[in-house]
């Protein structure tokens, strides 16, 4: 779990959630628990929120996506730092959450990295 946490309740949720949802693999990413597609780039990794230590969750997402939901919701969402220039987006996770939202998030995150073939077998083709 991330520093400074203790591995029970929001945080473990979160994890539990994306790697049951995702069929994704845990693993580490700089210290800190990613998920993950076998032979891929993490796709959600778990963090401390640099500024103020908050449980947060990092997930990749689509072209436009990152500037549309930091602009509509600043309280929940922010631009990490290192991957946020690339696209990715930081979800508070000691906020009000909807926790089938987070599921979704992370499995569009999922769909990004996955192989299309791995996304048509998830999908049921």
């Amino acid at each position: 779990m991330p520093r400074g946490h203790s591995g029970t309740g929001t945080c473990w949720r979160a994890w539990s959630g994306c790697a049951w949802r995702c069929r994704g693999s845990r693993s580490g990413y700089h210290g800190m628990p990613a998920f993950g597609i076998v032979g891929r780039p993490a796709f959600a990794n778990l963090h401390t929120h640099p500024d103020d230590g908050r449980p947060t969750l990092w997930f990749k997402a689509a072209p436009g996506v990152q500037g549309e939901l930091v602009d509509q919701e600043p309280e929940r969402f922010f631009v990490p730092p290192y991957v946020g220039p690339r696209g990715w987006v930081g979800l508070r996770l000691d906020v009000d959450l909807d926790w089938d939202e987070v599921a979704d998030v992370a499995e569009q995150s999922w769909r990004l990295t996955a192989p299309k073939r791995l996304v048509r077998e998830f999908d049921g083709e």
